[in-house]
């Protein structure tokens, strides 16, 4: 093996570093990073990808709003979570019939405390997320991520009755995804 082929295979090795990967191992690889799994090594995964399908750099601005949210407060919290939704807003821009990355920036901005993205705004894109996983997409799960989102927007500004609505209707919408799993738990935990 001369120098020329170790280069090349080295240059095609890091250039396919994505190959294969799809929307929906993008929309897995958020979920986990939401739940704590592998939030670094998505950003690097995804700040490294080539080929990578669009959704790819919504994915990584929720990303970097996750990463922003688990920083304490600081110049580098507040540049991290604008860099993030402002990957998330450029996308939309773009692509605004993409229930994910209305998703995504709905709940970044509950992670940075609505101080870049407020409340009213928040609530718009999960209302528009949820009609187009309802009529476009069909999907349950991401519908009840919608839902359960609301609800912590209502009961983030104080309305416990308009939360527990939300998240009885995640339950009802996909009770064996993650989404309805965690609002049967707050539904119990608020419960009383």
């Amino acid at each position: 093996m001369n120098g020329f082929t170790l280069i090349t295979v080295v240059v095609l090795t890091a250039v396919s570093t994505f190959a294969g990967y799809s929307e929906n191992d993008i929309i897995t690889m958020v979920a986990a990073a939401e739940r704590g799994d592998g939030l670094d090594e998505a950003i690097e995964t995804l700040k490294n990808a080539d080929d990578a399908p669009p959704l790819a750099d919504a994915a990584l601005g929720r990303l970097w709003a996750l990463k922003a949210a688990r920083s304490g407060f600081s110049l580098i919290k507040v540049t991290r979570a604008r860099r993030g939704l402002g990957a998330l807003g450029n996308y939309i821009a773009a692509n605004p019939g993409e229930p994910y990355a209305l998703l995504w920036r709905g709940r970044s901005a509950r992670e940075t405390d609505y101080l870049i993205v407020d409340g009213l705004a928040a609530k718009t894109d999960f209302e528009k997320a949820a009609e187009l996983f309802r009529t476009e997409r069909s999907d349950a799960e991401g519908l009840a991520g919608c839902y359960l989102s609301l609800g912590y927007l209502a009961f983030d500004f104080g309305d416990l009755n308009e939360a527990r609505t939300y998240w009885e209707l995640a339950v009802v919408t996909a009770p064996e995804t993650a989404p309805g799993t965690e609002a049967t738990a707050m539904l119990e935990l608020t419960q009383g």
